[in-house]
């Protein structure tokens, strides 16, 4: 390395000297750099330089604890994704069978009010049917009525008549 720094003062190197010395300088100023930047994390928090061996004893059991609870994880929320993916398929069929279920309830309704409207009607026409029944019935209670008195009438009269005829043959 003397050599070569003599001759990089002298300035008597050839191209490929130079090249290997600039390569040299450059990996030297690298290496500056990381050094650095090493330093300035070792000015930050420093988490674990100071444990002994029982330590990483203790962090590979955490790791592995870590891994079986991830794993464990794992199993149990893997059910519930395969859940979530057939909810967006059931939330589909539910979707088209709710459709389903109102175009069949809009044409029973529609069918139903109908029929509603067919059943006043005809309940209205016997209504009227049997009013009008009622005012015959009335009609003929009237009408025996009326021949009832009628017949009381022409009783007292013949018996009236029949008591002359008996009270003038004496």
């Amino acid at each position: 390395q003397g050599g070569g720094d003599s001759f990089a003062a002298k300035g008597n190197e050839g191209k490929l000297v130079r090249d290997i010395l600039d390569t040299k300088d450059e990996l030297n100023k690298g290496r500056s750099q990381e050094e650095e930047k090493e330093e300035e994390k070792e000015t930050g928090i420093i988490l674990g330089r100071g444990r002994k061996k029982k330590d990483e004893g203790f962090k590979k059991e955490e790791i592995q604890r870590l891994r079986e609870a991830i794993q464990m994880l794992c199993q149990t929320t893997n059910p519930l994704a395969k859940c979530m993916d057939q909810l967006q398929e059931d939330m589909e069929n539910m979707h088209k069978e709710l459709t389903s279920w109102s175009k069949v309830r809009t044409q029973h309704g529609g069918k139903l009010t109908e029929e509603n409207r067919v059943t006043l009607d005809e309940l209205n026409q016997m209504n009227q049917t049997l009013k009008e029944l009622d005012d015959e019935v009335l009609a003929a209670q009237e009408r025996t009525n009326s021949t009832k008195a009628q017949i009381l009438r022409n009783d007292e009269t013949i018996e009236r008549l029949l008591s002359m005829v008996v009270s003038g043959s004496k």
